[in-house]
């Protein structure tokens, strides 16, 4: 499967069918191949060729899927930029991934005078929309297009053609030195993915798949551009919708959505906000987890009070350096779930799974290495590449049990671990223990460090549990030394731009 020439038939198929909504704009199948045409021939046009990369800084809109088609057309390698992340950090996704082009949506517009003052890279800015900017600060080595001149082009696949070695994607993570790593994936990598994921979900045209992740979080592929290659409907919900649980639920039944994916953090608020609401999603047939640990207890909330007896639920596991998802654990109504976490089921096809302990043997529990077509040609850093991916294997940093039924188990992340006065102490292992407590919907732990000195501080998430009850619980199930020198009751937990829990941010939470 070649993305463009898939997305093409399809097209040609659904052409009056809608692709993507949001609560503004529409595109149906044809206008969005047809613009996606004039978008890439026009950015050819201005000198830019097959493996040039092109920076999208867009809103969660429809104007996003365009872009990304545009891009994929004309042979790009398209880097999603969320113009809710700093400038800062925005410009340092620029610099070091050296784009000259970006394509900038009305929202987002305002911004540009103020990245002018952090990059110097950007040479061509072409509008996704058609409006008059004016920059006053922005500086004046930029090439300003307006939307009307691409509007113009030809409206004629440039039919460039690609090669699965092809770069597609360059993703950002959270690197160990303060500066975001870029992360180069391949069209190998998204097909092989894409296959995978399909016979999962089996998506078709009476497909409803609701986008609610960050563009700049790899998970938004699965949500934003899949569904376009089966002839699915993708609807998109703001931001303001997507942090508010009763409007979501208001707007997934109005949709009558049926494939949705969360981050469990996110949809442990969504659960608990209205755990008072006789509410039901009948029309939800595919729910997918993804980016955190998966709560047994969680999926037996959602089938007990919300999800219909024909309802599937996927916990899918996968690093971006392994282009997204790369193994899942299908759940039913009846499946029953007897460890406190949900497997992340066995690999894709294509992908293998290897574990090593501390010597580099291989063991049943050990450090995740993975194996395959979906790996990622690299970071950007050619010395980051080189510590990470040795020997075509990518070391995850997660700790991972291979379980007698041959399905795999997340455990804990190499990068938890903490030695404090001495001990060595892995911090998911108290909050597992935590998580445990019955009164305790949600718990996250962290290190506390006032110059030399270390505490453990732990963070909880309960309408009844008392922090004495808490600490004695904890006596019970921990070594001395494990038990936090802190406990703080707090109402929610800080997420981060990809609904995760905001470790960095949990100290001002107390406050």
């Amino acid at each position: 499967m070649e993305f463009v020439k898939k997305f093409n038939v399809i097209a040609s198929v659904y052409s009056e069918k809608i692709a993507v909504s949001d609560d503004n704009i529409s595109f149906s199948y044809r206008e969005l191949d047809t613009q996606a045409n004039q978008l890439a021939q026009y950015l050819r046009s201005i000198h830019f060729q097959k493996g040039d990369r092109i920076g999208i800084l867009a809103k969660r809109s429809s104007y996003f899927p365009l872009a990304i088609l545009g891009v994929m057309k004309m042979g790009g390698v398209y880097v999603p930029l969320d113009p809710e992340y700093p400038l800062e950090r925005l410009a340092s996704m620029l610099e070091a991934s050296g784009i000259e082009v970006l394509l900038v949506d009305r929202a987002s517009a305002s911004l540009l005078s103020l990245l002018s003052k952090y990059t110097s890279t950007l040479k061509e800015i072409v509008f996704l929309e058609n409006w008059t900017p004016s920059f006053p600060d922005s500086g004046s080595h930029w090439t300003i297009h307006q939307a009307m001149k691409w509007q113009e082009a030809s409206k004629g696949d440039p039919k460039i053609e690609t090669s699965p070695d092809d770069s597609i994607v360059i993703f950002f993570t959270s690197g160990s030195t303060g500066k975001p790593k870029g992360v180069e994936l391949t069209h190998r990598g998204y097909v092989n993915n894409f296959e995978n994921m399909q016979e999962l979900l089996e998506l078709d045209e009476d497909s409803k798949v609701a986008q609610m992740a960050s563009t700049c979080f790899d998970i938004s592929v699965t949500e934003l551009w899949m569904p376009l290659l089966f002839g699915s409907t993708v609807f998109i919900t703001s931001n303001e919708k997507k942090k508010n649980p009763w409007a979501l639920s208001k707007w997934i039944n109005n949709h009558k959505i049926n494939v949705i994916q969360f981050v469990p953090s996110l949809f442990q608020a969504f659960l608990f906000a209205l755990k008072d609401e006789k509410l039901s999603f009948p029309s939800i047939k595919k729910l997918l987890f993804i980016g955190e640990a998966l709560r047994s207890k969680l999926i037996s909330e959602w089938y007990g009070s919300y999800g219909s007896d024909e309802c599937q639920s996927y916990n899918l596991y996968g690093p971006v350096e392994a282009s997204i998802e790369v193994s899942a654990y299908a759940m039913g109504k009846d499946t029953e779930l007897s460890s406190e976490y949900v497997p992340i089921g066995t690999p894709f096809r294509n992908t293998t799974f290897h574990l090593f302990n501390d010597r580099g043997d291989p063991c049943q529990k050990g450090a995740l290495h993975i194996q395959g077509k979906q790996l990622a040609k690299g970071y950007l850093n050619p010395d980051q590449t080189a510590k990470a991916f040795i020997n075509g294997l990518y070391r995850t940093g997660d700790i991972v049990e291979r379980l007698p039924t041959g399905d795999f188990t997340f455990l804990m992340r190499e990068d938890r671990q903490v030695k404090i006065r001495g001990y060595r102490i892995e911090l998911n292992e108290i909050e597992c223990v935590l998580n445990s407590h019955s009164k305790i919907r949600q718990a996250a732990v962290a290190i506390s460090r006032n110059g030399e000195f270390e505490k453990i501080q732990a963070f909880i998430l309960s309408d009844s549990a008392s922090t004495e009850e808490i600490k004695e619980f904890l006596k019970n199930k921990l070594p001395h030394y494990m038990i936090p020198n802190e406990i703080f009751l707090i109402e929610e937990f800080p997420l981060n731009n990809n609904g995760k829990v905001n470790y960095n941010a949990l100290q001002p939470a107390i406050n």
